[in-house]
């Protein structure tokens, strides 16, 4: 039987055959192409995780729980009370419209910080726009009641 005879080849102090070098290359250059190929693709993808929250959406945020809050507090109070709460609970109505006003505004505002990832200020006007439909239907029946 005839056995060919690969001829070795030393490269950084290992020995290689040439099959073993044609391999290698060829594993490289996929690699070269492929990392070439996903540096095309990768900036059309959108990364959400990788923006920074709005600023001001924290703020607005932050309004919101406050405003649900004095809301809940309120409205338990006046329940309690069977509609005949004192000021205190009035107080805590017209601070809560006012805190969802300011939420909403820094909510809006937040729309104008480039790059940012704006899903706290959606939430915020979501909830703040909610409760001011809230209250002014419970307005409208106080009045009309």
């Amino acid at each position: 039987t005839f056995f060919p005879r690969t001829k070795s080849i030393h490269v950084n102090g290992k020995t290689e055959t040439k099959e073993a070098i044609e391999a290698r290359k060829a594993r490289e250059a996929r690699k070269a192409r492929n990392k070439r190929e996903a540096q095309k693709v990768l900036p059309t993808r959108v990364s959400y995780v990788k923006k920074p929250f709005a600023k001001r959406s924290l703020i607005s945020l932050g309004l919101t729980v406050a405003a649900l809050i004095l809301f809940t507090t309120g409205f338990t109070m006046a329940v309690r009370t069977g509609g005949q709460a004192g000021l205190h609970v009035a107080a805590m109505g017209f601070c809560s419209i006012l805190v969802s006003i300011f939420a909403i505004w820094y909510g809006i505002r937040a729309f104008s910080e480039k790059e940012k990832n704006y899903i706290l200020a959606k939430i915020g006007i979501g909830i703040c726009a909610t409760l001011m439909i809230v209250w002014l239907v419970m307005i409208i029946i106080g009045l009309r009641g």
